[in-house]
């Protein structure tokens, strides 16, 4: 919005060129930078939450699989070696927790994922556990889950479970 000063000065100049200038400067000048910044700085938190603190929190330090690397986001593949019902069972607590899903989209295989980094994250709270170290296939194709789960699972693949 231009104030009547500011209409007086534009008058003043002659030539359209310098009128069109000195608005465009009249404008910048009027504008509310304070809230303008605060917004920015609003967006690029937002940004940052949605994108980075999901990273961050999955890269606990201290805390590593049976094969030896830590543990973060990403594929943690364990090799071809299929794991055992045993040595699923091991890791059944909040600090180390294992989940057997039978996968649809892999011939109904049963499948190993190390869900840790993900528990304190879990929207359903602590139902994650209810069958860690364990078959958890029911409670994960329940409809409580939204359709995004089904393809974020596959960061958490270690293997496929002996027959």
């Amino acid at each position: 919005m231009i104030s009547a000063a500011s209409e007086w000065k534009l008058s003043n100049h002659t030539s359209k060129h310098w009128k069109a200038q000195a608005q465009t400067l009249l404008i910048v000048s009027e504008i509310r930078w304070p809230r303008l910044l605060g917004a920015l700085y609003g967006i690029l938190v937002g940004l940052l939450t949605a994108y980075c603190l999901p990273l961050l929190l999955s890269a606990k330090p201290g805390t590593s699989n049976s094969s030896g690397s830590a543990t973060g986001s990403g594929s943690k593949h364990l090799g071809s070696k299929p794991l055992t019902k045993k040595e699923v069972a091991k890791h059944q607590t909040s600090d180390d927790c294992w989940i057997v899903l039978e996968s649809r989209d892999h011939g109904g295989q049963a499948r190993v994922y190390d869900v840790t980094a993900y528990v304190e994250e879990h929207p359903g709270g602590q139902a994650i556990l209810n069958n860690a170290g364990g078959n958890s296939t029911k409670g994960f194709y329940g409809p409580q889950h939204p359709a995004r789960v089904f393809d974020m699972i596959e960061d958490f693949y270690l293997g496929d479970l002996e027959v």
